[in-house]
C-alpha cells in the first residue's frame, strides 16, 4: 500500500487530497495544529504544529512506514500590503509557509523512500506577487524556488509544483467580501477543494512536473 503524509490536512485542499487518497487505498497521514473538520477512519491525523522541530520529529517517529509522497500543503494567509503588514504578520506568515515547509522536507528524510515524490504547493500569487497580500506572495514565490532547490539536492526524488488559483476555502475566503467570492462563483473561477484534489492526484499520476493557474486563460496547465 503507497503512503503521503499531508500537511495542512485537516481542512480545504489538505483534507481533500486525504479523503481522495484514502479512497483511492492509499495509507494517508496528516499533520496539523488543529482537528481535523471531518474524521475519516482510514487517515491517521496527527496534531502538530510544523514550525516546531521536535514536534515533527515526535509525530515521524509514529508513522510504521516509509513514505512515497510528503505533501507540503499547510498555509496561512494575512492580507494587507507591505506597510500595513505586522512585524508578528510577516513572521507568522513566513514560519508556516515557508519555514514550516523546509522543516518538512528536512526531518521527513529518513521517512522518505529513497525515490519519493516531494509535492510543495505554492500559489497563482508565487507565480505572479501582487502588493496585496504582500508577505504572502513572498512566501509562495519562495516556496517554488524551495521546490527548485530540493530538485537539485535531492536527485532521486521526483519534485512536483503546485500553483493553484482561487479555491473555495477558509484561507482564499479569509479577508474578501461575500460579493467578491459569489463573483468568483458566478464566472467559474473559484475551484472547490475537491477539484483542486483531484488534480493534484492526476499531477502526481503524471509524467508532468507542474500544475500551475494561468491567470489570463483563468484555466489550469500542467508542464
Amino acid at each position: 500500500m503507497k503512503s503521503i503524509l499531508i500537511t495542512g490536512g485537516a481542512r480545504g485542499i489538505g483534507l481533500a487530497c486525504a479523503k481522495l487518497f484514502a479512497t483511492k487505498g492509499w495509507q494517508v497521514f496528516s499533520f496539523d495544529v488543529s482537528s481535523p473538520e471531518e474524521r475519516i477512519d482510514s487517515v491517521k491525523h496527527y496534531l502538530v504544529d510544523i514550525t516546531k522541530p521536535a514536534q515533527i520529529r515526535r509525530a515521524l517517529k509514529r508513522i510504521p512506514q516509509k513514505l512515497d509522497v510528503l505533501l507540503n500543503n499547510a498555509g496561512i494567509i494575512r492580507r494587507g500590503t507591505l506597510y500595513e503588514t505586522t512585524e508578528k504578520e510577516w513572521d507568522a506568515q513566513m514560519n508556516v509557509n515557508l519555514k514550516g515547509s523546509w522543516l518538512m522536507i528536512k526531518h521527513s528524510k529518513p521517512y522518505l523512500k529513497r525515490t519519493a515524490t516531494v509535492m510543495q504547493i505554492s500559489s497563482k500569487h508565487g507565480l505572479q506577487p501582487q502588493p496585496d497580500p504582500a508577505v504572502y506572495c513572498l512566501t509562495k514565490v519562495a516556496v517554488i524556488a524551495l521546490a527548485d532547490i530540493l530538485e537539485e539536492t535531492m536527485p532521486s526524488y521526483t519534485v512536483k509544483l503546485i500553483c493553484p488559483g482561487p479555491v473555495d476555502t477558509r484561507l482564499h475566503r479569509h479577508g474578501r467580501t461575500t460579493q467578491h467570492l459569489q463573483q468568483e462563483r458566478e464566472q467559474g473561477t473559484l475551484s472547490t477543494p475537491d477539484d483542486m484534489a483531484w488534480r493534484i492526484f492526476q499531477l502526481l499520476h503524471s509524467s508532468k512536473a507542474k500544475l500551475l493557474y494561468d491567470v489570463k486563460r483563468k484555466k489550469y496547465v500542467m508542464r
